[in-house]
């Protein structure tokens, strides 16, 4: 479960507050002009963004990238808690391709935007 999200509806030209993008996008803060500023729950979508999108920068408190992925055996075997999964990402190679991934029954959750 994600939570609830709390957007703030506001002036584009006059926000009732400094806006910054989502640790880890590409977005300039300068070129941020939105109707909607998320007001509580930005931590939770930038983790999202984190584990969706797959930044080439360490998550805080680390020094090194992750990658999350779903690792299916977990699923068939009942363990649905322990189905999300992170490694670094200096350590996924083996995952690299489509076949490996089958072969292994992982998906990374960069995928999941292709579905």
């Amino acid at each position: 479960m994600v939570g609830s999200f709390l957007l703030l509806r506001c002036d584009v030209e006059e926000p009732p507050f400094s806006v910054r993008p989502i640790q880890g996008s590409s977005l300039a803060p300068d070129s941020l002009r939105s109707e909607l500023l998320i007001f509580d729950g930005q931590q939770r979508l930038t983790s999202l963004h984190y584990a969706f999108e797959a930044p080439d920068e360490p998550m805080r408190y680390t020094k090194y990238p992750y990658r999350f992925f779903i690792q299916l055996d977990r699923l068939v075997d009942g363990k649905e808690e322990e189905l999300v999964v992170s490694y670094r990402a200096d350590q996924v190679g083996r995952w690299e391709d489509r076949g490996a991934q089958f072969k292994e029954r992982v998906i990374p959750l960069t995928a999941v935007r292709e579905w």
